[in-house]
């Protein structure tokens, strides 16, 4: 995994509306970068509708953007986003190039057989494009071995914020995200 304080390895890869994205226009901005398998699995879908709740009440304290990873072709995560109207930048990494730059790939076995999947991690970067914090195994808030992870992400984003001079009033706070 990238360590805190480590640039984050770049990404150049299309979204899931073909759009080119590259770390570097995230500068200046706050930045989550979630990992995942797949959007089918239920606790990534929870997770990723709660990324978006939380960003968007956090919208008033902090400029986030999310962008989620996961293998699935770039027209599924498209009709996922749109689905669920989550305005989450997808990257489809079919190739595990981005999951391995970022250390998230792990090796599995099923009945036997080897293979690399990625394990749910969040990443929380900073304005100048380094890595803040990071959460391995992530789960979301309110599902089953989740520990408060909104609390976190808020005091991670305000922490990143006083470092940069940035002074907030409003309140941070987030609430458990809706059933998928």
């Amino acid at each position: 995994m990238v360590g805190v304080g480590e640039p984050a390895p770049s990404i150049e890869l299309a979204d899931q509306y073909g759009e080119q994205i590259v770390m570097e226009q995230f500068f200046g901005r706050i930045v989550c970068i979630y990992f995942f398998p797949s959007i089918h699995l239920y606790k990534c879908g929870t997770m990723l509708k709660w990324l978006h709740q939380f960003c968007t009440e956090q919208a008033v304290v902090f400029e986030i953007d999310i962008v989620a990873v996961s293998a699935d072709v770039a027209h599924m995560q498209k009709r996922f986003d749109e689905k669920h109207d989550l305005q989450i930048r997808f990257i489809s990494d079919p190739a595990h190039a981005v999951s391995a730059a970022f250390g998230v790939l792990e090796s599995q076995s099923n009945r036997g057989r080897p293979y690399h999947d990625v394990t749910p991690t969040l990443y929380l970067v900073d304005r100048q494009g380094r890595i803040a914090a990071s959460w391995h195994d992530v789960k979301p808030d309110g599902y089953h071995g989740s520990s408060g992870l909104d609390w976190s992400l808020a005091a991670a984003c305000g922490a990143i914020d006083s470092v940069n001079g940035c002074h907030h009033d409003a309140p941070v706070v987030a609430a458990e995200p809706e059933a998928v």
